[in-house]
C-alpha cells in the first residue's frame, strides 16, 4: 500500500544545487522576500572599574571570610564583573536580579569599597539613645 505519487528519477545535474546557482536566484527558492537587517538595541556592557591587585585580594578575603552576607554577596558580584563577566550570568550565578547587579556594580564604581556595606547598617559614631 503506498500513498502518494511515484516521483520519476531526475538527470543527476538537475539535482545539483550549489551555492551560485541559489545566489543567483536559480533554484528552489521561489517567492521569497529579502530579509532586511534591522539592528536591535542591546544593553551595553556594564564592567566595574579596572581593580587593583591589591583591591583584588582584599575582594578576595571579603568574599571567603566575611560574616555579613549581604557585604559577601556583593564582593562576589564586584569580583565577577572585574573578571569581564556579563550581568546576565552573574545574575544566574548568584540567584540574584539583573538590576541588583548593575546597582552593585554602579555603586562600587562611585563609592569603592564603602559600596559594599550594607544601606541600613548606623554610623560608628551614632547616639541612638538621644531620639527619645
Amino acid at each position: 500500500m503506498k500513498r502518494g505519487r511515484k516521483i520519476g528519477r531526475a538527470s543527476a545535474a538537475s539535482k545539483k544545487f550549489d551555492v551560485e546557482t541559489l545566489a543567483r536566484g536559480g533554484g528552489l527558492i521561489i517567492g521569497v522576500r529579502p530579509v532586511e537587517v534591522v539592528p536591535v538595541a542591546r544593553k551595553p556592557k556594564l564592567l566595574v572599574r579596572a581593580v587593583m591587585p591589591e583591591e583584588g585580594r582584599k575582594l578576595a578575603q571579603i568574599a571567603r571570610r566575611s560574616r555579613q552576607p549581604v557585604r559577601m554577596r556583593r564582593a562576589v558580584v564586584v569580583m565577577a564583573s572585574a573578571q569581564h563577566q556579563p550581568v546576565g550570568f552573574i545574575a544566574k550565578l548568584m540567584q540574584v536580579s539583573e538590576s541588583y547587579v548593575r546597582q552593585v556594580i554602579h555603586d562600587f564604581n562611585k563609592k569603592g569599597f564603602d559600596a559594599l556595606d550594607s544601606k541600613w547598617r548606623g554610623q560608628a559614631g551614632e547616639d541612638r539613645s538621644s531620639d527619645a
